[in-house]
């Protein structure tokens, strides 16, 4: 839903991963998301699933993805965004201080919660 004035054009964006399903149906166009970084086909399902009336498939994408943020915000955002990204094969190196690594058993979890919810 773009609002057009008469030489204005404004595109709005949702900002929080957790509220994408919300957001489009509030009007948003789109959505940006810090988890979008290693969960774009996921949220690109989502978002045609809402596009396309599928309800019901958008809302349960959503609740996926916001179990995979759950999980990521207790271990802390950060920290796991890196630790995703890496084990994926892109080198996005080791939170700065005051951020820590996940320990071994922090990324075991991440890794269980992606592959019971994240859907590519």
């Amino acid at each position: 839903m773009s609002w057009r004035g008469s030489s204005t054009s404004i595109i709005l964006m949702n900002g929080y991963d957790e509220t994408m399903a919300a957001g489009l149906a509030l009007g948003a166009d789109g959505s940006i998301g810090s988890t979008f970084n290693f969960m774009y086909p996921h949220y690109k399902k989502l978002y045609d699933a809402f596009r396309a009336r599928r309800l019901e498939e958008a809302l349960a994408l959503q609740i996926k993805a916001n179990n995979i943020m759950s999980a990521l915000c207790a271990v802390g955002l950060i920290p796991a965004i890196k630790y995703v990204l890496t084990a994926m094969g892109i080198p996005a190196g080791l939170p700065r201080r005051p951020f820590t690594p996940l320990s071994e058993e922090q990324k075991r979890w991440i890794d269980q919660v992606l592959e019971e919810n994240l859907v590519q």
